[in-house]
């Protein structure tokens, strides 16, 4: 019986540990629903309301036509957002837009694709930096930012 006790005690103790560890992970950022955020590579961000961690994990495809450059075809570029809920689980989620994007100039249904899963809608507004005919360079990974807006789907 003390065995049991004893076993029932420390796996009492391994789940109050985890749980205070994961209470207290530490966010990149902070985000509202309807909000524009920022993401750098790697980066995560949390929304509180609905229990959501969002993680700019890759980037996928970048072709868009670079600045100063004659192209037949504008490109694009796509990257992938892993999404985390106490509810869904994971799911992982491609962004993309086309062609030359400016955030500061509003959303443009053509180039800013919308991509619509488990009651959320998630934009990619913006994708820096933007490739530069000028610039004989190579981005890294690490030299990404995203600009996203999630909304709840208004339809569910």
């Amino acid at each position: 019986m003390k065995l049991i006790k004893s076993k029932i005690f420390i796996l009492f103790t391994i789940l109050i540990i985890f749980q205070s560890c994961a209470e207290n992970k530490n966010y990149d950022n902070s985000f509202e629903m309807d909000e524009v955020i920022s993401l750098k590579f790697n980066q995560s961000a949390l929304n509180r309301a609905d229990n959501m961690d969002i993680l700019f994990s890759d980037i996928i495809s970048e072709s868009r036509c670079p600045m100063d450059a004659q192209c037949f075809i504008p490109g694009k570029a796509e990257i992938e957002i892993v999404c985390y809920w106490d509810t869904f689980g994971s799911k992982t989620v491609i962004l993309r837009i086309n062609d030359y994007v400016d955030n500061k100039n509003g959303y443009d249904p053509q180039q800013h694709i919308t991509v619509d899963t488990l009651g959320f809608k998630f934009t990619l507004l913006q994708l820096d930096p933007y490739p530069d005919f000028n610039i004989d360079k190579e981005y890294q990974e690490e030299e990404y930012e995203a600009i996203i807006k999630i909304s709840k789907n208004e339809d569910d």
